[in-house]
């Protein structure tokens, strides 16, 4: 059966969906782009539409607790979503809240998630010293790589707060020989007068000696 006028009507659709129609669309939602807008789209399941709206966040003043914590909620053992997500996240997003809620979501989250939130807090122009001290203190409980990036982590800068060094000493008595040779080949060079740090890398060179 042959339908009238059907061959121009798809390509009038067709049009409407992938031509200049989409982009005026884009546009007007951009210029009203509010923050119930932003919350919504968020609640999507299409990652097209999660990454549309965190590109357009990246650009716009909005970027309240409410849609940080939103944005969060999406980081699950979905690694690809998550994935996408952080690709798309500009890295001067990462203020002091969304870094505890990367944190609160690393606890929660299997091993490739973790690497990736380690790997945006890397990216971070200033780092929550708090949360650098709460991540250190899951490295006794963390393997491979994952482990090391939380190292260099830990050395992007020269922290006040001595209980961070305090608990990456404290690693020095590992089991794992690889790992509390990384941990030395960290600390040793550092200028660390606190005697608990001292006395850990002190007691790791004698036991090395044996």
């Amino acid at each position: 059966f042959v339908v009238e006028g059907a061959v121009y009507t798809t390509m009038k659709l067709w049009h409407i969906i992938h031509g200049s129609t989409r982009s005026t669309v884009q546009e007007l939602t951009v210029e009203n782009l509010s923050e119930d807008l932003v919350l919504l789209l968020l609640k999507s399941n299409d990652v097209y539409d999660l990454i549309w709206v965190i590109n357009k966040l990246n650009r716009s003043k909005i970027w309240s607790e409410s849609v940080q914590s939103a944005v969060a909620e999406k980081l699950d053992d979905n690694y690809l979503l998550t994935n996408s997500i952080f690709t798309s996240l500009d890295a001067s997003l990462l203020d002091a809240n969304f870094q505890k809620l990367l944190f609160q979501a690393f606890l929660a989250s299997e091993y490739g998630i973790k690497e990736l939130i380690v790997e945006k807090l890397a990216e971070a122009e200033s780092l929550n010293e708090e949360i650098v001290f709460e991540v250190t203190k899951e490295m006794p409980d963390i393997q491979g790589n994952l482990f090391l990036k939380i190292l260099d982590l830990v050395g992007r800068e020269n922290w006040q707060n001595v209980e961070i060094y305090r608990s990456v000493a404290h690693l020095l008595t590992l089991p794992n020989h690889f790992l509390n040779r990384k941990v030395y080949d960290f600390l040793s060079p550092l200028d660390i007068n606190d005697p608990i740090v001292v006395k850990a890398i002190e007691e790791y060179e004698k036991d090395r000696k044996q």
